[in-house]
């Protein structure tokens, strides 16, 4: 892999593990830190399957013959193995779709102004 690839790899984890930093301290108000081992496995789990993309792409042939005949080269299993390995840490994090849904964070909360506190109070006081 180029200089320039990793380069980009780079980037490209830094700010996706970012934005899952940011989810998860609006989710809870900080990234605790028994948190970070999981972290950690994301962000190397991301950065192999970027990787080994990067290598599939450059592939001339995607079949390879090994002793039980042709089959996918081996890049293959290895970045399908890391997305699976991706997708339960997103989901242990509450970061899916489909988790969010279930911990009810997908809208953000909203603080209430002060007009709102104030008709709040006056109508709960009734």
């Amino acid at each position: 892999m180029s200089e320039k690839e990793q380069k980009k790899v780079d980037k490209k984890v830094s700010k996706f593990m970012k934005s899952i930093r940011g989810f998860l301290i609006e989710k809870s108000g900080s990234v605790r830190p028994e948190w970070e081992c999981t972290l950690l496995l994301l962000e190397t789990y991301l950065e192999e399957f970027l990787m080994f993309s990067i290598e599939i792409e450059k592939l001339e042939n995607i079949i390879t013959i090994g002793r039980n005949g042709e089959q996918p080269h081996s890049f293959f299993n290895a970045r399908d193995k890391a997305a699976i390995r991706i997708e339960g840490l997103l989901k242990s994090l509450g970061c899916t779709f489909k988790e969010a849904a279930k911990m009810d964070v997908i809208e953000p909360k909203l603080e209430e102004s002060p007009l709102d506190i104030f008709v709040k109070n006056k109508i709960e006081k009734r």
